[in-house]
């Protein structure tokens, strides 16, 4: 009973040898390109306006040390978050909202990007900016508000 057990390991061995290369390669081949962008948003790309204010402030979020920035250019507002140290939560959203995060994120949240471990800069949509509110930090693998702040600390947006 040994032997056609071993017999046959060997063929599925030595069909796999064959199999999983070739495998490989029709899933490498197979694969969708990664979306990229062509040029940066206008928002992002054109300097700070000499007209807008740049309103730096560590007071957004309380007790988290992260570095708030916000200035207005020709296309927009612009908010650039910077934590001092990387997060220790899973995949950490900005969002911003009308009403306060408390334990939960609410329903009107307006998604402005992933946050990076070194900071990163955000295009503030102009329905977004012309009215008061609050910047969210939401971990999504935790699925938990991480920080929650007022954006009169920044002196609003625009």
């Amino acid at each position: 009973m040994i032997a056609p057990l071993r017999r046959r390991h060997r063929l599925m061995t030595a069909a796999l040898l064959v199999a999983l290369p070739m495998l490989l390669v029709l899933a490498l081949g197979a694969r969708t390109p990664v979306p990229t962008v062509a040029s940066l948003p206008v928002a992002l790309a054109a300097g700070p306006d000499p007209r807008g204010a740049d309103v730096e402030t560590r007071d957004v979020f309380g007790d988290l040390d992260v570095t708030v920035r916000s200035w207005w250019t020709a296309a927009g507002t612009v908010i650039e978050i910077a934590p001092a140290e990387p997060l220790a939560r899973p995949g950490v959203l900005v969002y911003w909202t009308a009403s306060p995060a408390v334990d939960r994120l609410p329903d009107d949240a307006v998604l402005l990007g992933a946050l990076a471990d070194r900071g990163r800069t955000y295009a503030v949509p102009n329905a977004v900016a012309s009215r008061d509110g609050y910047l969210v930090l939401y971990s999504l693998g935790h699925q938990e508000v991480v920080a929650s702040g007022a954006l009169s600390a920044l002196g609003g947006l625009r």
